[in-house]
This record gives C-alpha cells, sequence and structure tokens, in this order.
C-alpha cells in the first residue's frame, strides 16, 4: 500500500501482491492485508478471505464508512469474494479464490513435504479415494526419484489435490509402452495449483505433463516439462480429458508423438492434447 512510510496508515486493507502487507514502516493501526508472500516484518494484520469478507468488518473499518465484504459465489473449485468498499465509492472489487486451497476451506489436508511422501501417496491406491486431501508444503525436486503415475484406468485418483502455489520439479517417468501417464495417470478428482518444472515424461498414449487422462477438474496449473508419446493423445497439461474440466492452465514444455499430437491453445492457456 505504501513504498515507504513516516506518518501513520489506519483503517486500510491490501490484497494485492507486496511483499510487506501494507508497509514496512512507520505506524499502521487497523489495517489488513491478505498476501500470503508477505514478508514476516509486514505492517498490519495478516488475515484471511473469509475474515476479510465475513459478515462484520474488521476491527477499525468503521461501519458508517465501508460496505461489509461477502462471499457472492461458492462452486467446488472457487469462491468468489466481494470486497470491503467504502460507501458511495466505485463498485466493491471481487477476488476468486480456489475453494481447496489450503486456509480457503474448511478441509484438512495432509501435506507432502518430501519426493518420498509422493512416491509413497503414487504407490498407495488406498489412498487415492475422495476422502483424501494433499497439498504440497514444499516445492519437491524429483532429480534421481523414480514415481509411477497416481491414479490409473483400474484405479482413478478421485481426491483433492492443492500444490498452493508449489511446484513438482525435474519430473522423470518413463513408460514409453504404457497408456495413461503423467504426474497423475487418471484423475476424477480436483488437482489445482501446482507446477511441474523441468524434467521428462514419456509414454504410449494419453499422456500429459500433470495428467495423462482426465475426467475431474484441473485449475491453475503449468507444465513445462518435456512430454514425449509413441502415438496419440499427448498434450502439455492433459493427453486427453473426456467429461472432464480444465482451467486457467498453461503449457511451457516440448510436446512429441507420432500421430495426433497437438496443443490447443486459448489465450494463452495451453489445455490439452488432442481427443
Amino acid at each position: 500500500m505504501s513504498g515507504s512510510n513516516s506518518g501513520t496508515i489506519t483503517s486500510c486493507y491490501n490484497i494485492g501482491s507486496s511483499k510487506h502487507g501494507v508497509c514496512d514502516y512507520g505506524t499502521v493501526t487497523n489495517c489488513y492485508y491478505a498476501n500470503e508472500n508477505s514478508s514476516a516484518s509486514s505492517k498490519g494484520t495478516k488475515v484471511s478471505y473469509e475474515e476479510l469478507c465475513g459478515e462484520s468488518l474488521p476491527v477499525g473499518l468503521d461501519a458508517s464508512i465501508w460496505e461489509t465484504g461477502a462471499v457472492i459465489t461458492t462452486t467446488d473449485t472457487y469462491k468468489i469474494y466481494r470486497m470491503p468498499s467504502l460507501k458511495g465509492v466505485g463498485i466493491a472489487q471481487t477476488v476468486s479464490v480456489g475453494q481447496y486451497d489450503v486456509g480457503a476451506g474448511n478441509e484438512t489436508f495432509i501435506p507432502i513435504s518430501t519426493p518420498e511422501e509422493l512416491v509413497a501417496l503414487a504407490n498407495d491406491r488406498t489412498k487415492w479415494e475422495e476422502n483424501y486431501r494433499y497439498v504440497l508444503a514444499e516445492d519437491i525436486d524429483m532429480t534421481g526419484k523414480e514415481i509411477s503415475p497416481i491414479g490409473n484406468s483400474s484405479k482413478w485418483f478421485k481426491g483433492k489435490f492443492s500444490g498452493n502455489g508449489h511446484v513438482v520439479k525435474n519430473l522423470t517417468i518413463d513408460l514409453i509402452d504404457s497408456y495413461h501417464v503423467g504426474l497423475f495417470g487418471d484423475n476424477a478428482g480436483l488437482i489445482m495449483n501446482v507446477g511441474i518444472e523441468g524434467g521428462n515424461i514419456k509414454g504410449q498414449s494419453f499422456v500429459g505433463g500433470l495428467c495423462g487422462f482426465n475426467q475431474g477438474t484441473i485449475s491453475g496449473c503449468y507444465n513445462t516439462a518435456a512430454v514425449t508419446g509413441a502415438d496419440m493423445a499427448i498434450g502439455g497439461i492433459c493427453g486427453r480429458t473426456f467429461g472432464g474440466t480444465i482451467k486457467n492452465c498453461y503449457n511451457a514444455g516440448e510436446i512429441s508423438g507420432n500421430g495426433y499430437t497437438r496443443l490447443l491453445t486459448v489465450r494463452r492457456y495451453v489445455l490439452l492434447g488432442v481427443r
């Protein structure tokens, strides 16, 4: 909100990307910020969108001056919040937030912090059911690690997996004779807010950086790994989606295959391979 402050800032909030919340110097009272990346030295009080847009205004925001915020839309994958706004001044800003980001919902997520924990998830098909929810607690570097796809055609992944803004680096999966290959092989759940950075993913058909075959939801993800298929349905994010949803995703990795392989690009969002 302020790059440098030697005075007083009171009764304000910031939801923009800022290292220092409201500011990093001076006197700050009854001010709030909702940016996860702000440093520990940030001035102001860190709050969630739920707290900022609750039924009552945060302490210090005068109801005679401010309109309260609210949750105006809730879906299976996101909420839209209307921010508090000054009465009679413009239109209140709205923000769309992933419903299943840590801190955005009321569900409990199992943290994944190491390559070994990610491999363990891939190897335990009993943990792919819809009542399981996972979140990356750290960036995961898979250099030198072998992993099989999470979910397959006989046992789909039906749970929820949030990268929470973290990435899986140097992912290598070499299954050139196999179908439905990616970090996730077959998805009927929710995968969101995770990046695949670097690595090499190989399969026969239905091969993607993030997912081989999708019937669930993939949102807010990207891939930079090279994806190779010996046959068809090869894509940056997903080899094929059928009855599922992919949104706000992009691919920047090299894609190659021998048949019916292409990228579908809309407004820079590279969604999937050929169907």
